[in-house]
């Protein structure tokens, strides 16, 4: 009897004191309720310790059918820092609770999360306030939420946004694809081939393989010109929702957070080329195809206006990073869609 009281005792004590003496701190992922995992290790998230770096003003600039561009505050001395998640979900409850419908995007799947400041090919250093999310459905309310970490494994979180993505597109103009356009020559030339090595669709697609020195990174343009199209055939109500989209696989390493993508117009009277762009933009450098998407009327800062688009031709299309070299960069079904 003696042996069963001990024994009943001592898990008593046991179960009483697992949650305060457990220490799941730096542990690999995955991780307890109320714990979150930041670089593959659990941190505490609900510790009720205030963090060290401060987000807010969450909000979405622009949306396309598939893709959101998010913005935001940052604040906080950048030794603190640790990292950024962003969590995307169907309904506010699975992003504050993490639930079925949520998606976490932290400095796996959007490298720029990692670092306070992003990384540049030139000029001073951003703070990293803004990113872009995929694999969005269109015409579906998104909520979103982003956390912050500091190096103490504390974490603030900003206000929840929402937005709603566009409807899907009832027109388009193709740029590239395997049937209807295969034209036009990319610089710098020796660069470009038509390949039949891996395309999204079809059975052809674009290359591109960065020359820059070997062993080194630099940045350029990918550029197509020469596309022989003609001005934009829309009417001005449906400018707003126009978008260029491309798909994006790169064999390599992006060496910094500055992509850009964009278009080359040329105008019908007079002659001489526009070039629209917009960044940062930065496709994940893991060999898989993924969806880039961007407004119109988000490329050149808002330039490329009604006005613009209907009175020049379409010429090429563009894809810069600093790409190390070597990358191999594949590129399929371009199209403004409308």
């Amino acid at each position: 009897m003696r042996s069963l009281a001990l024994i009943g005792a001592l898990a008593a004590a046991s179960l009483g004191g697992c949650a305060a003496d457990l220490d799941l701190s730096d542990k690999p992922c995955p991780c307890a309720p109320g714990w979150l995992c930041v670089s593959g290790l659990c941190v505490n998230g609900s510790d009720g310790q205030p963090g060290r770096i401060t987000v807010g003003d969450l909000r979405s600039d622009w949306q396309t059918p598939n893709v959101i561009h998010w913005r935001w505050s940052l604040a906080g001395d950048p030794t603190d820092f640790a990292e950024l998640q962003l969590v995307v979900a169907e309904t506010q409850e699975d992003v504050l609770e993490r639930g079925p419908t949520a998606r976490v995007f932290d400095q796996e799947s959007r490298p720029a999360l990692g670092a306070y400041y992003r990384r540049r090919t030139g000029g001073d250093d951003d703070a990293v306030e803004s990113v872009h999310t995929d694999g969005h459905e269109p015409s579906t309310r998104y909520f979103a939420q982003l956390v912050a970490f500091d190096t103490g494994g504390h974490i603030t979180r900003s206000n929840v946004a929402m937005v709603t993505t566009q409807a899907p597109p009832i027109d388009g103009l193709v740029l590239f694809d395997d049937g209807e356009r295969i034209g036009g020559y990319g610089l710098p030339a020796d660069s470009w081939a038509v390949s039949d090595e891996r395309p999204f669709a079809g059975e052809r697609h674009l290359t591109y393989t960065h020359p820059c020195p070997s062993g080194a990174a630099c940045y350029d343009n990918a550029r197509r010109h020469d596309l022989g199209l003609g001005p934009l055939a829309y009417s001005g109500g449906t400018h707003a929702l126009a978008y260029l989209e491309m798909r994006v696989a790169i064999d390599g390493t992006v060496a910094a957070d500055w992509c850009e993508i964009g278009l080359h117009l040329t105008r019908v009277e007079g002659g001489g080329r526009d070039n629209f762009g917009l960044q940062p933009v930065v496709p994940l450098a893991d060999g898989e195809y993924h969806l880039l998407q961007v407004p119109l009327t988000a490329l050149g800062s808002g330039r490329l206006t009604y006005e613009r688009a209907t009175a020049t031709t379409v010429d090429g299309f563009r894809i810069g990073c600093n790409f190390v070299a070597g990358t191999r960069v594949h590129i399929d079904e371009v199209a403004i869609r409308w």
